[in-house]
């Protein structure tokens, strides 16, 4: 009963909501803040940005599809 309840809860957690709420912000940050601070001549940061912005971008969808699979 605990881990039936535990699969029903992530896969409520992980629905569409999830997916926009990951995807708009890393979007942001990829289109709009990394050039930003390219233009500033930021460039540490611009790279981290892209990382973070990136990972986000592979690992939300994954994460959702995963949990609509199971």
């Amino acid at each position: 009963m605990g881990i039936l309840y535990f699969k029903i809860t992530l896969k409520n957690f992980f629905n569409i909501y999830f997916l926009i709420s990951v995807l708009f912000p890393s979007l942001f940050i990829f289109f709009v803040d990394l050039p930003n601070l390219k233009r500033e001549n930021l460039s540490k940061e611009a790279k981290i940005a892209k990382i973070i912005a990136i990972i986000y971008i592979i690992v939300g969808p994954a994460i959702y599809l995963f949990f609509r699979i199971i």
